[in-house]
């Protein structure tokens, strides 16, 4: 059998997510630091998402059969051509590019309808929700690992496939088949040259891509005996010439492709990120959300912008689903919230002015009812969907009134409630069994709302005031009995405090300016009843709360920003507070006890500049993890993964104590320029997910990461922390090869084996 394959490899990367792979290694240590590192570590994580071919089935053009998505490179399969599209090289380093450039390979005098197939399909499926017709939505779109083009020529195929992060296709020549036949004509290049030493170049707006001088081959006896052969080049067509070979064996032609120079920027459909959230289950699935039109290795031809939901498997090493929710034209869109329940659904919340977000068992089927004057700035609505293990819609609805109203966040109860809070414009927000319902004209309102577990009903809905133009929900959470905890901030000093204790709630009043607050409601309850308590939380300066957790005993966690001086602090039950000193605006981290009424503990936490704490969670042991960003060089670090500020705003993790008695572990996260923060999550195995986004091209990845290079003007990431071990008395560095003990975390003894890198 004769066999002529070619490999053409592209050395794109995979996806603008950058995932650590699961595999366990040791942490850095630095011999000088006082406090020595535990295995507080970055996971080598999350290997790298194989990449996906992806049927069209009706959601890319008639002519595109499949496609693929790497970095900011997309692959469009045709019967007779293979299309990149490519950012244009911007002149200035590190600048964005928007504008993209297609090269187009044409397979010349090929069969005109070569059947092309899936091969090998992958459990991932894409789904996409476009507009409220469900005639057009597309699910379940089946993805692939190969493709193949059968009889491009007559007796050869094509077959397009991923080898070690690269993308290459190989020509199969059947016996007495001529390989002669193989013809590729380039256009969408400025030109095409063969260089000195046999390689074709490429010159494209987006820089040199050279396809190395093919390397020829054939297998004798269980060795490569090298053929002559060599690219040929008329005008804009390459083919290839081949010297002396057996043709009863396979032959193999081998030339590489590769960018001459490192693309930076985005094509037109560069991710952007609003507010983006993430979570993760118990087993350890991580399910992202995101705003923008290139996301994952997902290859959309469409020029519309979505909201999407992606799963990925345990191990992050493939994708279960990728769902697309389609707002269509230029609308006012974003991410507020992910949560997931026990049974593997997502919930999702975010907000929209489209007529079009698609709906489904839906409670609200229009965007601003009651909206009657046409506004030159569109009005928004929060949308809350729920999505089954597949990311089919369950359903999805619009939340909100007349006005602006505007989630932050959302959790899910045991009978998988979705309860959402955020602020509300609109005097006819719904309501249902609600504790406070006055009409609110043109102010911001807090709102909690708890959908029936369908969807299409409320079960619970209302406002909290505190009477000015600067109160809103942002953190909520829910305990075992499926009581809705909030926090965020107010201004006024009318918040409706209480609490069931006797001693009344921990601040009855506004301390001044802007402050925090935290409130405990009983949906299954009404009216008056249904607010179990409400306290303020602040000092005289402006303290805002984002994130909210609940622990088995009630015990609510707030972190957010305190510009205040005197912001309440709290020592732990045997203990110090462990940051007493606000030097300008810090993250806080504050215990309030399950009736509201006091504190267990609470404290600062940051360096000498801005700290903001965005999210926080518990882990199996009710530590406290909590995370958001830093603007100091000299955060408190301890038992630290990266030891100094990577650029002027990064991302913080820190690991408090259960009850909060002590910082277990603070680290920075973050690369030479800026990095926020989304959200951190917790597995059943205590490893921790940080989910942000960041413009660094040095974010630290770990070698063989999904992505270890920054490819698009603003990057999302995921990183996956490992378990802390408390018991652990030292670590290895394989860079330096130093062990390093620890003494009860006050002490270290080094010691050194061999080079870098050697065991002796």
């Amino acid at each position: 059998m004769e066999r002529f394959s070619t490999f053409l490899a592209i050395g794109l990367l995979l996806n603008p997510l950058s995932f650590l792979p699961p595999s366990s290694v040791a942490p850095t240590i630095h011999p000088t630091e006082k406090s020595a590192p535990d295995k507080t570590e970055i996971k080598h994580n999350f290997a790298k998402i194989p990449l996906s071919f992806e049927q069209n089935i009706g959601q890319s053009g008639q002519e595109v059969k499949f496609s693929a998505k790497a970095g900011d490179v997309s692959l469009l399969l045709t019967h007779q051509s293979a299309v990149l599209k490519m950012p244009r090289q911007s002149a200035e380093k590190n600048s964005p590019s928007v504008e993209a450039m297609t090269l187009t390979m044409k397979m010349v005098g090929a069969n005109s309808t070569p059947k092309i197939i899936g091969v090998d399909r992958q459990q991932r499926v894409t789904n996409y929700f476009k507009g409220q017709d469900q005639r057009d939505w597309i699910t379940g779109v089946p993805n692939f690992n190969r493709v193949k083009q059968e009889e491009v020529w007559q007796g050869i195929d094509a077959v397009w496939y991923e080898h070690e992060q690269q993308l290459e296709y190989d020509f199969i020549v059947a016996p007495q088949a001529n390989p002669k036949q193989i013809a590729l004509e380039f256009t969408g290049a400025e030109s095409l040259a063969i260089d000195a030493g046999g390689n074709l170049v490429l010159h494209t707006a987006a820089g040199e891509i050279v396809h190395h001088a093919p390397i020829i081959y054939q297998q004798v006896k269980g060795e490569k005996k090298s053929i002559a052969g060599k690219f040929v080049l008329c005008e804009n067509t390459v083919r290839f010439e081949i010297g002396n070979y057996d043709r009863e064996r396979e032959l193999v032609i081998d030339p590489r492709i590769i960018y001459s120079s490192f693309l930076r920027g985005g094509d037109s459909n560069v991710t952007e990120t609003h507010f983006p959230a993430a979570t993760v289950n118990a087993a350890g699935n991580v399910f992202a959300s995101g705003f923008g039109t290139n996301f994952l290795d997902i290859a959309q031809t469409s020029s519309s912008r979505a909201l999407f939901v992606v799963k990925l498997n345990t191990t992050g090493t493939g994708v279960e689903y990728v769902t697309f929710l389609s707002t269509e034209g230029l609308t006012l869109d974003g991410v507020s919230g992910l949560a997931v329940d026990n049974a593997g659904n997502a919930y999702f919340t975010g907000f929209t002015s489209s007529r079009k977000y698609p709906l489904k068992n839906e409670f609200q089927s229009r965007v601003n009812p009651g909206l009657t004057i046409p506004h030159f700035i569109p009005k928004i609505d929060a949308v809350v969907t729920k999505l089954d293990p597949s990311g089919a819609i369950v359903y999805s609805t619009y939340l909100g009134g007349a006005n602006d109203d505007k989630p932050f966040g959302i959790a899910v109860d045991s009978a998988g409630r979705a309860c959402v809070t955020g602020y509300a414009m609109s005097a006819n927000f719904p309501k249902q069994n609600q504790f406070q319902g006055n009409a609110i004209g043109t102010l911001k309102d807090i709102f909690v709302t708890v959908f029936e577990p369908g969807g299409n009903t409320l079960r619970y809905s209302t406002l909290l005031r505190s009477g000015s133009n600067h109160d809103e929900g942002h953190g909520i959470a829910v305990d075992s009995a499926d009581n809705v905890y909030i926090t965020g901030f107010a201004k006024d000093n009318n918040l409706p405090t209480r609490s069931p204790s006797s001693a009344g709630p921990f601040r009855a009043n506004n301390s001044g300016g802007v402050d925090a607050f935290v409130a405990k409601f009983n949906p299954s309850l009404s009216g008056d009843a249904s607010l179990i308590y409400c306290t303020y939380l602040g000092g005289t300066g402006t303290d805002q709360g984002f994130g909210i957790a609940v622990d088995s005993a009630n015990v609510a966690y707030v972190t957010g920003i305190t510009g205040s001086v005197n912001f309440p602090l709290q020592a732990a039950a045997g203990s110090t507070v462990i940051d007493n000193t606000n030097v300008v605006n810090e993250a806080f981290v504050t215990g309030v006890n399950s009736t509201g009424s006091a504190l267990t503990f609470s404290t600062f936490l940051g360096g000498s500049s801005t700290e903001i704490g965005k999210s926080i969670a518990l882990d199996s042991a009710r530590n406290i993890l909590v995370a958001g960003d830093t603007a100091s060089s000299n955060f408190p670090i301890r038992n630290a993964f990266q030891l100094t500020p990577g650029g002027a705003a990064d991302i913080f993790v820190a690991k408090l104590q259960a009850g909060g008695k002590s910082l277990m572990y603070a680290t920075y996260l973050g690369g030479n320029d800026d990095e926020q923060l989304g959200s951190v999550a917790i597995d059943g195995r205590s490893n921790v997910y940080v989910y942000g986004d960041t413009l660094s091209h040095n974010y630290p990845v770990t070698a063989g990461a999904l992505a270890e290079t920054f490819t698009i003007f603003v990057s999302l990431f995921t990183t996956k922390i490992s378990n802390v071990n408390a018991e652990t008395i030292g670590g290895y560095n394989p860079a330096t090869s130093v062990f390093t003990l620890r003494n009860s975390g006050t002490s270290e003894s080094n010691i050194t084996f061999g080079q870098p890198g050697i065991f002796r």
